[in-house]
């Protein structure tokens, strides 16, 4: 029996533990793009502003970068959705998120 046949008898099987491992691979990547832009945004306000009032070089490529970062923090866990849930609907990702930003949020102690 190969490996693709004992995942696809193991997802036949035991369908809930099998949606409840997916569940919370989506969540987990859910919680880590959220800390992920908290920390994007962060940076990107100490590139822009400098930190305890010096002035700052403003270094173009760095802001680049971090925005790059913010973008793929916020696309990468929505791909990871449609990949191991295609069936939902884009609500409910959309919902998730806002959801773990928020607790996210909460856990680092920011307010919204």
């Amino acid at each position: 029996m190969s490996l693709r046949e004992n995942y696809t008898n193991f997802s036949v099987r035991y369908p809930l533990i099998f949606n409840i491992i997916r569940g919370l691979l989506v969540a987990t990547g859910f919680f880590f793009g959220a800390l992920f832009i908290f920390g994007s945004l962060f940076a990107i306000y100490i590139e822009i502003y400098g930190f305890m009032g010096e002035e700052p070089e403003r270094r173009t490529w760095y802001l680049a970068v971090l925005a790059l970062g913010l973008i793929v923090s916020i696309v990468i866990p929505f791909i990871l959705a449609r990949f191991l849930f295609p069936q939902a609907k884009k609500i409910i990702y959309i919902l998730l998120f806002i959801l773990i930003l928020v607790l996210s949020f909460s856990y680092l102690g920011v307010s919204i």
